[in-house]
């Protein structure tokens, strides 16, 4: 199997079993996630009628959220960037009303910009700490816009001495999923030990910014996209042996 010599080290804060299809071309999976998401406790109560629509850009931001009591079981005019953030809204009882055709909040944010249907409308920005403030702006120009962050991006601040040695004796591809997994990896451990893999535009800029390159780019905003990724590249490169 192509991937049989490949120790696969995943990165993100969640479940790995999205991840199966790499085991099922042989590789070894190793999760040592680069971050953790922790809920916002002390967020002030408010009236869910304060607002005619709920923006969701991520489940980890829907899930916090949903995690407030006064907002348990409460029904919301949501609308959402992806599948995995509409299956969690799903998961709460929310079926939204407007899913983003696109996988990036920039391409988001267009789309609510030409569709027109949060004009003059009163809108929560659900997102997390770490996240800029661009959709914010953008979106001030056509709405009454605030933003709330419902959940910090913890990075990680110690070695893992299990990371280390897997870094320094095996053959290794570490995927990176988002800008702050990267930072908190490259902060502890040698990143050039590795082939850097990573979902879409905004976290491989990130990395070549820090002065290092992505071997292989997902073009889709999923774990699907970047195990398809990684098979594609081994598979083409066996070919071309």
């Amino acid at each position: 199997m192509i991937l049989s010599n490949k120790h696969i080290i995943l990165t993100h804060f969640g479940k790995t079993d999205c991840f199966q299809n790499l085991k099922n071309f042989g590789a070894t999976l190793h999760h040592f996630p680069m971050i953790d998401i922790v809920s916002k406790a002390n967020i002030k109560t408010f009236n869910i009628s304060d607002f005619d629509y709920y923006i969701f850009t991520s489940k980890n931001g829907v899930n916090s959220f949903f995690n407030l009591e006064f907002i348990k079981g409460k029904k919301i005019n949501a609308l959402c960037l992806g599948k995995k953030t509409k299956a969690a809204l799903s998961e709460n009882g929310i079926k939204p009303v407007f899913i983003s055709s696109k996988s990036y909040a920039e391409d988001f944010t267009t789309e609510l910009l030409r569709n027109q249907m949060i004009n003059n409308k009163k809108v929560l920005l659900i997102l997390g700490n770490l996240a800029d403030n661009s959709m914010k702006k953008r979106l001030s120009s056509i709405c009454k816009v605030k933003r709330l962050d419902v959940y910090n991006t913890n990075l990680q601040t110690k070695k893992n001495k299990e990371l280390t040695d897997l870094l320094n004796e095996k053959n290794t591809i570490s995927i990176f999923t988002s800008p702050s997994s990267f930072h908190s990896f490259n902060s502890l451990y040698d990143a050039e030990k590795t082939t850097l893999a990573t979902i879409g535009i905004t976290t491989s800029s990130c990395i070549k910014a820090t002065g290092f390159k992505s071997k292989i780019i997902s073009d889709k905003q999923t774990y699907d996209g970047i195990s398809k990724a990684i098979i594609n590249y081994y598979e083409t490169k066996n070919t071309s042996i």
